[in-house]
């Protein structure tokens, strides 16, 4: 993302995603995320400990959020989530891209017409995409109930902490994956949604996913697997996945 809509939103919003998928967030990855220079990252960084948005801690090179950048990252957070699902189930967009046009309406969006947003769709609980959206509560108290990773494995490390012929459920899916508009698109396809039950199985630097009722394996490399959070599930397939 080369060009940010609003710098200290988008850090806010890049430490939580990382919260979420069990990721310490560092100015390396924070960079990598943007698409930022690591100079441009340090001023910004620096200039957010300043203004009081993170928390660093001597000798940790980990970024926290304060009690005030988690209340504005759990806003705004609120707000990309909304938007996503006003996009698919109102404007009728294509689940591959709710993503990327969320990210431009979040900024513009006032906790006014989220509210109204939340309201008309019916208080929606997760996003298209498996996330939980977070509630006004939340964003009140400055804690978010769950950052969404509790009980759940993600798709990588389910390869190496169960059997080799495992069957998981498809949860939810990351920040890394949902920019990646024809992975998704692929993923769609392939029946690989949230909710979906399938078939994964590690193989070499690839994860290999299969949904159940589809022969079409989907590889995903090691870094994005580790985005894709799945738990085990008892289904039982009459055939497996083609290779």
């Amino acid at each position: 993302m080369a060009e940010l809509i609003n710098a200290p939103e988008m850090y806010l919003k890049a430490v939580l995603e990382l919260e979420e998928i069990g990721v310490g967030a560092l100015r390396t990855q924070l960079g990598k995320r943007l698409d930022q220079a690591p100079s441009t990252v340090s001023q910004t960084v620096t200039k957010m400990l300043r203004d009081g948005l993170f928390v660093a801690v001597p000798g940790d090179r980990q970024i926290y959020l304060s009690g005030d950048g988690r209340r504005e990252a759990l806003g705004i957070m609120r707000k990309h989530r909304l938007a996503e699902c006003f996009l698919e189930q109102v404007v009728g967009l294509e689940w591959p891209f709710l993503h990327q046009e969320a990210c431009l309406l979040e900024h513009a969006m006032s906790d006014r017409v989220a509210h109204l947003m939340a309201e008309q769709l019916g208080n929606p609980e997760f996003s298209p995409y498996g996330n939980r959206i977070p509630t006004r509560e939340e964003i009140d108290r400055g804690f978010s109930r769950s950052p969404g990773t509790r009980g759940l494995l993600n798709a990588l490390r389910f390869t190496f902490e169960t059997s080799p012929q495992s069957v998981a459920v498809l949860r939810y899916i990351g920040e890394a994956v949902q920019l990646d508009t024809r992975l998704l698109t692929t993923m769609e396809r392939s029946g690989l949604k949230p909710g979906a039950t399938m078939f994964i199985k590690r193989h070499g630097p690839a994860v290999r996913l299969c949904a159940a009722g589809f022969h079409r394996t989907v590889e995903f490399d090691h870094e994005l697997a580790a985005s894709l959070f799945v738990e085990a599930s008892d289904y039982e397939y009459t055939s497996g996945p083609e290779a």
